[in-house]
């Protein structure tokens, strides 16, 4: 293929600049219209369309620019306070600032006195509306001081008030677990945490400690001193097939006011352990005290320390009291003491 000489390059160039400098001379020329329109041109939407500037503009008014009439030039000294009286000799170096003018004042604000809107912190301005307009405007740092230690005053009295309300709650808080601890004391429930199992299963079947002893509890509050019981190897006719748990009345300091003999009816229930707390399945056995003449040894007021014991006989099989199982579980069970006392009277 040849080669193409210089002058006809030149040409090339000079002729494809010319069509540009047409092409685009053509695109900037707007079209002859009765109304000057822009066109916004989009391919997606026709949302926008011709937009008329020929069309009043609506809208916001072109602020209006301060003149020297609104303005106000004043003379201070180096203290901020305005110049009264003609130079003093030696006085300190004056400075101009200028400032918006105030208003002319109205009548009712010369003839009305108010007190400072800032006075609650501390301001004890009190004049005529307009010397306390002019006040606000020349004292705005004395304001500011005053915005701050107000604003740290009400900071410590927040502070001191949290540390009050947490004092509070502290002392609310003790005095609920009081409170629970005496319903557990003196509430109709008592559950009794069986500890050393295997032990007391194994003394029991070689007879030297056939029945263990729970602490001494209450009915409820001013009720009734008792004392549960449980056979780990069973008693009487449930010897080596299902253990025993009983309850015996002791001796009580509100005996005198108590009725007799006892009738209040219990509910013995051994407490499934296992861990999916949503399917436990106690077990529970309700007796409900006989007070017939031959029954009075064991319900009636005890003349020694503790009346014979009296309860469930035949109460959970030995077989379900597998170590490590729903009712056994790290050597120890819970027998729940439950005593009905809602046919009583408060004491």
């Amino acid at each position: 293929m040849g080669k193409v000489s210089a002058p006809l390059v030149s040409q090339l160039r000079d002729s494809l600049r010319k069509t540009n400098a047409v092409g685009a001379a053509e695109t900037l020329v707007p079209e002859e219209s009765s109304q000057r329109t822009n066109v916004l041109k989009t391919p997606e939407t026709e949302l926008f369309q011709k937009i008329s500037l020929d069309r009043p503009r609506s809208g916001f008014a072109t602020p209006k620019p301060l003149a020297e009439s609104d303005v106000v030039v004043e003379e201070l000294e180096a203290g901020g306070q305005p110049r009264r009286g003609g130079v003093r000799p030696g006085a300190p170096p004056l400075v101009l600032i200028r400032r918006l003018k105030t208003p002319e004042a109205k009548p009712e604000d010369v003839d009305q006195e108010v007190d400072c809107p800032f006075k609650e912190f501390g301001c004890e301005q009190k004049d005529s509306a307009h010397e306390v307009k002019k006040h606000i405007r020349d004292d705005s740092a004395l304001h500011q001081t005053q915005l701050g230690d107000g604003v740290r005053d009400l900071k410590q009295r927040t502070m001191a008030s949290i540390e009050q309300y947490s004092a509070t709650f502290k002392q609310i808080d003790s005095a609920i677990l009081r409170m629970t601890r005496i319903a557990c004391l003196y509430s109709s429930q008592f559950v009794w945490h069986v500890d050393s199992y295997a032990a007391a299963l194994q003394k029991a079947k070689r007879g030297v400690a056939p029945v263990v002893f729970s602490r001494p509890f209450f009915s409820h509050r001013n009720g009734y001193r008792l004392a549960a019981s449980f056979a780990p190897f069973g008693d009487g006719d449930a010897i080596r097939e299902q253990n025993s748990v009983f309850v015996c009345i002791l001796k009580g300091e509100h005996d005198d006011v108590l009725p007799w003999p006892f009738a209040c009816p219990l509910t013995f229930t051994l407490l499934d352990q296992s861990p999916d707390k949503a399917n436990l399945h106690h077990v529970s056995v309700r007796l409900t005290p006989k007070t017939v003449e031959a029954n009075l040894p064991f319900l009636g007021r005890p003349k020694s320390g503790r009346n014979p014991a009296f309860g469930i006989q035949r109460f959970v099989p030995l077989s379900q009291m597998k170590s490590d199982g729903r009712f056994v579980y790290k050597d120890s069970l819970f027998i729940a003491v439950q005593v009905d006392v809602s046919a009583m009277k408060e004491i």
